[in-house]
């Protein structure tokens, strides 16, 4: 096509054929070249300034292997930063500047007084404190600011619109794009050509060597701490003047920002592509062992796998769970079964009403399932308003629109659709561990909120949610009762919650649990056992996803309306704070699951009594129980290590004695070796 039949087509002067003409005035396709450029202009200037921001997420997750969820934070700040001194001095390099140095100073403040004590903490705990920051830092901006949208003035040199020859775009828009390029060249020249960007470099490869040559690994990444927050307080001060700020506006760019993080990975710092041979998928190491798992005598660190017999024994014949420490089986239950009974009494007369005691019983049944996912299986979600909001959003249009009548088929519905879509985020997310898991649940759950707002709005009704929900009824022959009322709610939900509870309970006290414990300890170990470390994980999503849709069907119904906020991160984040703060495990009360012994394989019965040992395998090391002190003080290691010490199958039948083996008594079961197995017998 010549130039001036493309200016004839930017200017709508140019005529397609009346075919084609008809079907773009029908179906409204076909953007003219002036809108296509315009839109693609935009798409690079939100891009710019996306890539400075993840690259300093980039910086930080790279370098230190810190994931901060406190960086939309930060690039709120540099956009209040702009609003105060541009409303002030009229200067945008003076808002520039001191927006820069506000967030460096700040990063730096942070890193030193916070940041650097969880460097070696599990990745779910720096996730945790970041977001928690993140919710401190808006909530501060909110009481200074208020909830209300700011206006930031372009700069003079900035205002008006320039002639691109096909179009007019904004010029700041255009100075922008070239600004955001500039830093980002810094940034790389920073990291590349600089001793500091060597050392950051050099820090992440071998941080032992580089403190050996004399360099202080620490202090350059407390730098680097402070670089990655000054760059999403400069990518702040830059988005001020394009539209109007507000104290959360920060999650939407800090979750595509993970997503460019997923995509494009963190090569910019690290200098490596995870090609090289023994890069695993999976960032989290599996072999390390975590406190509080087993004594520091039963450890274990052989290579060796699984038993065949063993592990045939332990999936077809199930584990048997010794509780330490237990109280009465059923204690629980119905002490939890009293207070449904007592505190509706006890807020009805302080309080008046009931209501917000089922509030907290719907955020309780939430929670049973995040502390399943969470607390017991170690998996970091968040991304469980998505689940949360689909049973609610499903359930309420299938009973506002009059397609299902029936309440409880609506809530079914609901639930069943809600674990659907779990499972495709369980087969995508569960392929990365740690942080990166956290992140992809994160991303599925803005895609969700996105697909609600937008090309679902006919049906979730968009952001005025869904109106008028009805209760259900229950009838038996002649007798209807209606759960519509703050009591009857009540009624309803508590009984829901009570079930919920007890078979929470029931999971965790089954050897399905105790294999969730393993997972969380040490899932190496627990995939050498022969157990599905992935079946199990996904089982455990999707049981999560049905307590999010069953409390989110239970909201709508209780309230009659079903709010739009149900998909927003917010949701997920209260969720989170509120099961750390509440305590995870809590399922589990008053057991303690550190202390819960998984037998594996019973030991033949000895000759004195008849007594039977138990070999113990708590996911790393082996223990031998028995029922006399000197059987429970008798302690072996792994099979290699027993085979090693004791010699070949030829050690078969050997007698305790000093030396023979640490930790047995004379007259205890000793380890006999067989191969690559190992078995008790009497001495």
């Amino acid at each position: 096509m010549s130039l001036a039949a493309l200016r004839n087509l930017a200017t709508g002067v140019y005529k397609p054929p009346a075919a084609l003409r008809m079907l773009i005035k029908e179906r409204h396709l076909m953007p003219t070249l002036a809108q296509f450029l315009s839109q693609a202009f935009n798409g690079i200037a939100l891009g710019s300034l996306l890539a400075l921001i993840a690259c300093g997420l980039t910086i930080i997750l790279g370098t230190l292997g810190v994931l901060n969820f406190a960086h939309g934070a930060m690039f709120m700040f540099g956009a209040y930063v702009a609003f105060i001194v541009l409303g002030h001095l009229d200067s945008f390099a003076a808002a520039l500047v001191l927006g820069a140095l506000s967030l460096l100073a700040f990063g730096f403040a942070l890193e030193r007084g916070l940041i650097r004590l969880y460097y070696d903490r599990p990745h779910e705990d720096q996730i945790l404190v970041t977001f928690g920051l993140a919710i401190m830092m808006i909530e501060a901006v909110h009481y200074v600011f208020g909830g209300e949208s700011q206006r930031v003035p372009v700069p003079s040199w900035g205002q008006g619109i320039v002639n691109l020859h096909f179009f007019y775009y904004p010029l700041y828009r255009v100075e922008a794009i070239g600004i955001a390029g500039l830093i980002l060249l810094g940034f790389y020249l920073l990291l590349y050509r600089t001793r500091i960007g060597l050392v950051v470099r050099a820090g992440i490869e071998d941080p032992l060597m580089v403190e050996l040559l004399g360099t202080h690994v620490r202090r350059a990444f407390m730098a680097v701490f402070s670089i990655g927050a000054m760059a999403a307080g400069i990518a702040g001060v830059i988005y001020a003047p394009l539209a109007a700020i507000i104290p959360n506006m920060g999650e939407q760019f800090l979750v595509q920002c993970f997503v460019v993080v997923v995509i494009g990975g963190t090569w910019l710092v690290s200098g490596r592509h995870c090609r090289r041979p023994g890069c695993r998928r999976d960032p989290l190491p599996h072999d390390a062992v975590q406190s509080g798992l087993c004594a520091s005598g039963d450890l274990c660190r052989d290579d060796t796998g699984a038993d065949r017999e063993t592990a045939r024994a332990v999936r077809h014949h199930g584990t048997r769970v010794m509780d330490v420490r237990r109280l009465h089986r059923w204690l629980p239950e119905l002490l939890m079964a009293l207070a449904l009974v007592a505190l509706p009494l006890l807020c009805s007369a302080l309080l008046g009403s009931v209501d917000l005691l089922t509030r907290i019983l719907i955020w309780g049944i939430f929670g049973l399932g995040f502390d399943l996912l969470f607390g017991f299986t170690g998996l970091l979600s968040f991304g469980q308003a998505a689940f949360y909001g689909c049973g609610g959003f499903v359930t309420a249009y299938l009973l506002t629109s009059g397609d299902i009548r029936n309440g409880w088929l609506a809530i079914a519905a609901g639930v069943a659709v809600a674990a659907a879509f779990s499972v495709i985020v369980g087969l995508l997310a569960l392929r990365r561990v740690g942080i990166y898991f956290a992140m992809i649940t994160l991303a599925f759950g803005e895609l969700a909120y996105f697909l609600e707002n937008s090309p679902l709005a006919r049906w979730t009704g968009g952001e005025n949610g869904l109106p008028g929900v009805p209760a259900p009824r229950l009838q038996v022959g002649q007798f209807a009762y209606s759960f519509s009322g703050s009591w009857a709610s009540y009624e309803l939900i508590a009984a829901f919650f009570f079930v919920g509870f007890v078979f929470a309970r029931f999971v965790v006290r089954s050897p399905v649990g105790a294999v969730l414990t393993a997972i969380r300890q040490n899932p190496l170990r627990t995939a050498a056992l022969g157990h599905n470390v992935h079946a199990y994980k996904l089982s455990v999503f999707v049981l999560a996803a049905i307590f999010a849709g069953c409390s989110g069907a239970l909201l709508g119904i209780f309230q009659g309306y079903m709010p739009p906020n149900a998909f927003e991160l917010e949701t997920s984040g209260q969720l989170v704070i509120q099961t750390v703060i509440g305590g995870r495990r809590d399922a589990d009360w008053p057991n303690d699951r550190r202390g819960n012994l998984v037998d594996l394989a019973p030991a033949p019965a000895t000759g004195a009594g008849n007594r039977r040992s138990l070999v113990v395998h708590s996911g790393i090391g082996v223990r031998c129980v028995g029922h006399s002190a000197a059987e429970r003080d008798c302690r072996c290691r792994s099979p290699a290590r027993i085979e090693s010490s004791l010699g070949q199958a030829g050690a078969r039948g050997r007698k305790c004695g000093p030396g023979r083996e640490s930790g047995c008594r004379s007259g205890a079961p000793c380890p006999v070796a067989h191969g690559r197995r190992a078995r008790w017998q009497a001495c």
